[in-house]
């Protein structure tokens, strides 16, 4: 399961984010943005981030997750348009030849500290 190298990055990334915040308040939330392109599991990333703040001063932060869609530029007819994961194919004129736009990303966006 690859979620937990993953949710470890995202421990990572947040408390190097944190270091200059010294005395901050709890943490609360921690947002991540995920394209349907990333093959990261939401819910599987859920169970893992979890389990790796259990010791660390992100423990009992909800994870928060923006689902990002697939969406590709068709190089035939030029529309862009969210499309099924699955099948890439331009919706429009029905041809393969498309290129991802958004989809593929995984981003930490924010984290939230209690007053």
């Amino acid at each position: 399961m690859h979620e937990v190298a993953i949710a470890e990055g995202i421990v990572e990334s947040a408390l190097r984010h944190l270091e200059p915040l010294a005395g901050h308040g709890p943490v609360t939330e921690v947002t991540v943005r995920i394209g349907a392109l990333s093959g990261v599991s939401p819910d599987a990333l859920t169970f893992a981030f979890e389990a790796v703040t259990a010791d660390t001063p992100l423990a009992g932060a909800a994870l928060r997750i923006e689902n990002v869609p697939a969406v590709v530029r068709c190089t035939e007819c030029g529309a862009e348009s969210d499309v099924d994961p699955l099948a890439l194919l331009c919706p429009v004129c029905g041809s393969p030849r498309t290129e991802i736009v958004r989809g593929q990303e995984l981003h930490l966006i924010a984290i939230e500290i209690a007053d």
